[in-house]
C-alpha cells in the first residue's frame, strides 16, 4: 500500500470522531495524515498512536507498527494496543511474544481477546511445558462459554496443561499407588479443568482414558459406600457423561461385569432408598446408555443427575418425535446409498455439544475467500440478496448450524441419509432458535429434485462413500449456480496408507462389525505393538466408537490422489480456488515454491504431500468454482 498525503483537514474539528469515521472507511491516507500531525503538535493519545501503528501494520512496516502501539501503551495500558503488537509478533511468527502479549489483553479484556482468531489458534496449538493457573482458567472459560468454540480443537492443548499440574500428577499417583480414600474423590473434585473437559468431549489421550477407566471400575465397586453429595455426583456425572461421548468405546473388565449383571434395578429398586438407586442408575449410565430403560422415568433420577437425564433420556425421546416429521425430498433407491444410510441409522455422529461460532460474523462470499486465501472469480453480491447454500451429507447438523451465521442473508439447506442424524441435527437447531437453517431427508444423488440452484454448496467427506464420487460431483454441479462455489473435503489415498493397511486387515479378519466387535479391534490395535505406531491411534476418531467405525471400517469407502481430484476438475470445467486451513503447510509451501498463484497449482501440491505424507491426514479441505 502507497500511503499518500493529499487531503488536508481543517486540524480545529474534533480529531478523534473524525479519525474513527475515516478509519471505519478505510480511508488510511487521510486518517495517518491528521495522526501525524497530532503527534508532530503533541495532541496525540493513546487512540491516535493506535491507529498510526495500525496503518503501518496494514502496509506490512512492523517495526514502525510496534513503535507506536508501545507509544499508545505508554499513554494507556488498553486490550487493542496489546492484542496489536500481538497480532504484529504473530505475523513475524515471533510467538512466544505474541502470545504473552495476548495473555496481557486477556487480562484487560478478556471477552475482546477470546474473539481474536489468533489467540484461539494458539490455544489449540501450542504444547505446554508447564503448568500456568491463569492459561488453565482461561481454557474453563472458553468451555463455559457455550456455542463458542468447539471443545475438541483444544484437547491436545488442555492434556499437555494438566500432564504438568502437580496437583493432578499427585491425585493420579495417589490414586496409582491404590491409596483411594474419600480425600482423593475431594481432591478431584476441585480439578474443574479436568471435569468440565471430560464431560464436554471424548479424552484423545489414552493416559487419561485410563485414569477415568479406573477410576469408574473404582465408584462401581465401592458404590455402597458412596453417599450422595455434591462432590460425589460432580464427579459421576463428569465420568457418565464422558462414556456417553465416546458411544461407549471402552472395554468391561470381568469384575465390572459381575457387578452389572447383578444391577438389574429395575426388579430390586422398590428394595432401594431413594439416594442408592440414583447412584446406582448413575453408575450404571457409566456403561450402558439409559435411553432404553423407561422405568428410570418413574424414579425422581432426573432432579439428582440432571445432566444425565437431559443427555441420555430426553434428548432422545425428543429426537424420536422429530424423526415422525421429517420432510422426504427423494426416496433413497440406490443400493450403496442404502447401505450407508443403515450404517448412519445405527452409527449417527457425531454427537456433538457446542458449535464454534467464536469468529462467524456475517460476511459477503467475497470477504470469506480473501480470509480464507482462496483464489475465486468475484461473485456479485448485495447484502440484501440472499445467498442459497446446501450442505450434502449434513449429517448431525453440526456444519449446517455454524453456517448459519457465516454469510449475510443466507439461507442454509441441510440433507442427509439418515433420520437419526437429522433428529439430532433438528433437535440442536431448535435448541438453538436457528431459524435459516431447513433439513431434508433424501439422498445427495437427487439432489436435482430439490428444484433450487445454490450459490455454495459444502459437501464434507461424503464423496468417499458413494459408489461413484465422480457422478456424485456432476450431480451437484448440476444445482450450482454459474460463479458458485463448492467446498469439498476428500480422504487422501497417501495420507490414509497406514489406515488403509488396518482397513483391510480387519475387514477381512471380520465379517461382522458390530459393537463388541469394534472394542475387540480397538483393543487388539492397543495391545499389538505392530500397531501403535499407526496414525490412527493418534487420531480423535479413535476415540469415538461411531467416528472409529466411519473412518476405519465403513462399509463403502474411496480415497483419492490429487491427480484424481484434478481430472474430475478438468472434466467438470470447474476452477480449482485453493485449500482451506493448512495455515502452519502453507508457509512451509511458500517458502518452497512461492506465493501467490503458486497455491492453486496442484502438481506442486502432489509433489509437497509426496514429501510431506500426513499433510492431508484431516481429508484434503477445498475450494472449486463453476465456470
Amino acid at each position: 500500500m502507497q500511503i499518500k498525503f493529499k487531503t488536508k483537514i481543517n486540524q480545529n474539528k474534533q480529531f478523534e470522531s473524525d479519525v474513527e469515521s475515516l478509519f471505519k472507511d478505510k480511508r488510511y491516507n487521510e486518517v495517518l495524515f491528521i495522526c501525524l500531525n497530532l503527534e508532530r503538535d503533541n495532541k496525540a493519545n493513546y487512540k491516535i498512536y493506535n491507529y498510526i501503528g495500525l496503518i503501518y501494520y496494514f502496509d506490512k512496516k512492523y517495526d514502525l507498527a510496534i513503535n507506536y502501539f508501545i507509544k499508545s501503551l505508554e499513554n494507556k495500558k488498553s486490550c487493542e494496543a496489546y492484542i496489536n503488537i500481538a497480532n504484529v509478533h504473530f505475523n513475524k511468527r515471533n510467538h512466544i511474544k505474541s502470545f504473552n502479549y495476548y495473555i496481557l489483553a486477556y487480562r484487560k479484556d478478556f471477552n475482546k481477546t477470546l474473539n481474536n482468531s489468533n489467540f484461539i489458534y494458539y490455544l489449540k496449538k501450542i504444547q505446554y511445558s508447564e503448568h500456568s493457573n491463569e492459561i488453565e482458567d482461561i481454557y474453563l472459560t472458553i468451555l463455559s462459554k457455550r456455542n463458542f468454540v468447539r471443545p475438541r480443537d483444544f484437547m491436545n492443548s488442555i492434556v499437555s496443561l494438566l500432564t504438568h499440574k502437580k496437583e493432578f500428577k499427585n491425585i493420579k499417583k495417589e490414586f496409582y499407588d491404590n491409596q483411594l480414600s474419600k480425600d482423593i474423590i475431594y481432591k478431584l473434585s476441585n480439578e474443574n479443568l479436568f471435569l468440565k473437559l471430560i464431560e464436554t468431549v471424548p479424552i484423545t489421550d489414552l493416559s487419561l482414558e485410563k485414569f477415568i477407566l479406573s477410576l469408574r471400575k473404582f465408584l462401581l465397586l465401592e458404590k455402597k459406600t458412596i453417599e450422595l453429595s455434591d462432590i460425589s455426583k460432580k464427579i459421576i456425572e463428569a465420568i457418565s457423561l464422558q462414556c456417553f461421548s465416546t458411544d461407549y468405546i471402552y472395554n468391561v473388565d470381568e469384575d465390572e461385569k459381575k457387578i452389572l449383571k447383578n444391577l438389574n434395578l429395575k426388579k430390586i429398586c422398590s428394595n432401594l432408598n431413594s439416594n442408592e438407586l440414583n447412584i446406582n442408575i448413575a453408575l450404571l449410565s457409566c456403561y450402558i446408555p439409559l435411553f432404553e430403560k423407561s422405568w428410570i422415568k418413574k424414579t425422581d433420577f432426573k432432579h439428582v443427575f440432571n445432566k444425565i437425564y437431559v443427555t441420555q433420556i430426553s434428548n432422545f425421546e425428543n429426537e424420536k418425535l422429530i424423526s415422525k416429521n421429517i420432510k422426504n425430498y427423494s426416496k433413497i433407491k440406490d443400493k450403496t446409498s442404502k447401505i450407508v444410510r443403515e450404517n448412519y441409522e445405527t452409527f449417527p455422529y457425531p454427537r456433538w455439544t457446542d458449535l464454534s461460532l467464536f469468529n462467524h460474523r456475517h460476511k459477503n462470499v467475497n470477504e470469506f475467500c480473501l480470509q480464507n486465501d482462496l483464489k475465486i472469480n468475484p461473485i456479485s453480491k448485495n447484502k440484501q440478496d440472499k445467498i442459497f447454500m446446501l450442505i450434502a451429507g449434513c449429517g448431525t447438523g453440526q456444519d449446517a448450524l455454524e453456517m448459519s451465521s457465516h454469510f449475510y442473508n443466507s439461507e442454509i439447506t441441510g440433507i442427509d441419509l439418515s433420520k437419526k442424524s437429522l433428529s439430532y441435527a433438528i433437535r440442536k437447531k431448535k435448541e438453538l432458535n436457528i431459524e435459516n437453517v431447513n433439513f431434508l431427508h433424501g439422498d445427495l444423488l437427487e439432489t436435482p429434485k430439490l428444484n433450487i440452484m445454490f450459490d455454495i454448496i459444502h459437501c464434507h467427506g461424503v464423496l468417499n462413500h458413494i459408489n461413484n464420487p465422480y457422478i456424485g460431483l456432476k450431480i451437484l454441479t448440476q444445482s450450482l449456480k454459474e460463479k458458485g462455489l463448492i467446498f469439498l473435503s476428500l480422504y487422501s489415498k497417501i495420507a490414509r496408507k497406514d489406515i488403509l493397511s488396518l482397513r483391510k486387515y480387519f475387514l477381512n479378519k471380520y465379517t461382522t462389525i458390530d459393537d463388541s466387535t469394534i472394542k475387540n479391534i480397538r483393543s487388539e490395535i492397543l495391545n499389538n505393538k505392530g500397531f501403535r505406531t499407526n496414525s490412527f491411534i493418534n487420531s480423535v476418531e479413535f476415540f469415538n466408537k461411531n467416528e472409529f467405525k466411519d473412518l476405519l471400517l465403513h462399509p463403502q469407502e474411496h480415497c483419492f490422489t490429487l491427480e484424481e481430484i484434478e481430472n474430475y476438475i478438468l472434466k467438470l470445467n470447474l476452477k480449482f480456488c485453493g485449500f482451506l486451513g493448512l495455515k502452519d503447510e502453507k508457509n512451509k509451501f511458500k517458502s518452497l515454491y512461492g506465493e501467490n498463484e503458486e497455491l492453486l497449482n496442484l502438481k506442486l501440491w502432489k509433489q509437497f504431500e509426496n514429501d510431506n505424507t500426513k499433510t492431508f491426514l484431516g481429508m484434503y479441505h477445498f475450494c472449486l468454482q463453476k465456470i
